[in-house]
Formats: structure tokens, sequence, C-alpha cells
């Protein structure tokens, strides 16, 4: 379904990703490590050309960030979420770039806690 040539669908089904994970580590598993998902999330917000389905994707990737777990944050930056969610910073939508921030700092900050050069990645990406 994050697949099919109509957006709503694709935006009714991140919203209902983002409500299955609700903060639970074991559903954010089953999404995280277990297929493509969340490779399609990712490349969803990142590139579709729906505003909307890019607003959902973020939810996703946002909620998964705020548990602050950090194995799952470092797994979210090697499948490109950081180019990702800087691709959202300079939208229109005040509450889609505030999340986008939120996100960005908790992964900064991890990327200084673990040393691992994020911020880097985070210029290069024009963030």
């Amino acid at each position: 379904l994050l697949d099919h040539h109509k957006k709503n669908i694709r935006k009714e089904t991140c919203n209902a990703l983002f409500k299955f994970i609700d903060g639970s580590l074991e559903r954010i598993g089953c999404i995280m490590f277990t297929d493509t998902t969340m490779e399609k999330v990712i490349h969803l917000l990142n590139s579709d050309p729906c505003w909307l389905v890019r607003m959902e994707c973020l939810k996703i990737v946002w909620k998964m960030i705020e548990t602050g777990h950090r194995y799952l944050i470092m797994s979210l930056v090697d499948r490109g979420s950081i180019e990702a969610i800087c691709s959202v910073v300079v939208c229109s939508d005040e509450d889609m770039t505030m999340m986008a921030l939120i996100a960005l700092e908790s992964i900064l900050k991890l990327g200084i806690a673990e040393i691992r050069d994020y911020a880097a990645r985070v210029f290069e990406c024009e963030g």
C-alpha cells in the first residue's frame, strides 16, 4: 500500500502505521526490523510529491526517534533518515518543520554521545 499510485492510500497507510507503533517498542520492532517497510517510509518522506504523505511519514520517523533508544535511532540514520528529515525542514508547515527539527536534534545529541559524525551528514544535506 505504501507503493500505491493514489496519494490518499499512501497517506492513510502511513497514518495506520503511526497509530500501530504508538510508542510500543515491540510494535516498532515489527515495522523496523521485519521487512522493507521503514525503507519505504523513509523513501516517501524524502521524495513523495504529496506533502500530506510526507507529513505522515515524518510522524512515524519522529515517533521512533522520540523513544530515545540509541540502536533504533542509529538504524534509522543508517537507512537514510537524516537526508529524508532534512528534505522537509524547509516546508511551509510549521508543525512539520518543528517535528523535523526535534528529530534532528535528537539524532545530533545521539551522534555526540556515540561519537558519530551525524552533524556532517546534516550539513551535507543542507539541514
